[in-house]
């Protein structure tokens, strides 16, 4: 998750992903203006042009937290930069941490059941 002291000013938090936001992510993350973005994401020139570039003028930073594939987040890191955005537009990196693994049926779906509040495939 991201560390809350990192978020200061007049901030967006942009959530790109086609799952849903998990409580313990909305939690944290609805301390801030939060736009969750559920859309396909064909390229990102698109998600620059229709998501962010409208919110530059309006916000101090913009953080996104993107879901994608790496190929998209990597030209979603080269168009900031190539616009001169580095300074204003954020990309983080969700992370994943095991909780569990298991070939047993059984213990999968007892561990899932306990852990409402996580992704756990």
């Amino acid at each position: 998750m991201i560390p809350i002291e990192v978020l200061q000013g007049n901030v967006i938090v942009l959530w790109v992903s086609r799952h849903p936001i998990l409580p313990a992510q909305y939690n944290q993350l609805s301390k801030y203006e939060l736009q969750t973005i559920s859309e396909h994401i064909p390229t990102a020139d698109f998600f620059l042009d229709k998501y962010v570039k409208p919110l530059v003028p309006r916000y101090d930073k913009i953080y996104i937290i993107p879901v994608l594939p790496e190929s998209v987040k990597m030209r979603i890191l080269e168009l900031i930069n190539n616009l001169n955005l580095d300074d204003k537009v954020i990309v983080l990196e969700p992370l994943m941490e095991e909780i569990f693994r298991s070939n047993v049926t059984e213990e999968c779906i007892k561990v899932k059941e306990q852990c409402k509040d996580e992704c756990v495939m």
